[in-house]
């Protein structure tokens, strides 16, 4: 089985659950230029929105993904030679996604701030992060819209589970179901995760009992069936 929480991620800010104000955000203000700040626990959607505002920024061959593990000052001076070129591809923007920004170095941190100020207009700075705003310095976090994420409600949790099993044909008694939500608290991730493994038992079971219903065949009804 896919991994649920794949197959069903949101591609549209329509099919997304919650996320009122980075919703808003998209549709009213510019993003052109822009650095955004998503912060929050892990599952509550970080990724999800920065990723739907690149695709809504540009086209996915112009959207680079980073990890803030491998970002030194030597990385941030080539990224900044390319915010300074436009991309070849149309729209000829670039959107660069930079997730667990956290892990970027103090040093880098600072020289990416440089580059953050002089930002040209048709490139769009996304960062994703754990944790608080409040490891990294005020200058860089001034720099940036920033949109601190919840997790997910419980009853958000149940509405998306609902829809998956809807979705699936899956049939989930209510107690196990609540037994996940109430053990994801508020992760989305681990809760469909949780769902597909639930799911096993009563895959074995049916398969168990579809077996029963086939009468093996003997060597004699093989036989008849040859002659």
């Amino acid at each position: 089985m896919a991994k649920l929480y794949r197959k069903y991620c949101p591609q549209e800010w329509s099919e997304a659950i919650g996320l009122e104000q980075v919703k808003a955000f998209s549709k009213a203000s510019p993003l052109d230029g822009e650095c955004v700040f998503f912060s929050g626990p892990s599952s509550s959607g970080k990724s999800l929105c920065a990723g739907l505002l690149a695709k809504q920024f540009t086209s996915d061959i112009n959207i680079q993904q980073m990890n803030g593990s491998g970002i030194g000052v030597d990385d941030v001076d080539v990224i900044a030679k390319e915010f300074h070129t436009r991309p070849l591809f149309s729209p000829r923007r670039r959107a660069v996604v930079i997730e667990e920004a956290h892990n970027i170095t103090r040093h880098a941190q600072e020289r990416l701030l440089l580059v953050m100020e002089t930002l040209p207009e048709y490139n769009l700075l996304l960062f994703t992060t754990t944790v608080p705003e409040g490891q990294f310095t005020d200058a860089f976090v001034s720099r940036c819209k920033v949109f601190n994420l919840p997790a997910y409600k419980p009853a958000q949790v149940r509405s998306v589970l609902t829809a998956t099993m809807a979705a699936e044909g899956m049939d989930i008694p209510e107690a196990d179901v609540a037994k996940i939500i109430k053990g994801a608290r508020g992760n989305l991730r681990r809760a469909l995760e949780d769902l597909s493994l639930a799911q096993v038992p009563f895959i074995l079971k049916s398969a168990q009992a579809t077996t029963k219903e086939q009468k093996p065949l003997s060597l004699f009804s093989i036989a008849q069936e040859s002659a």
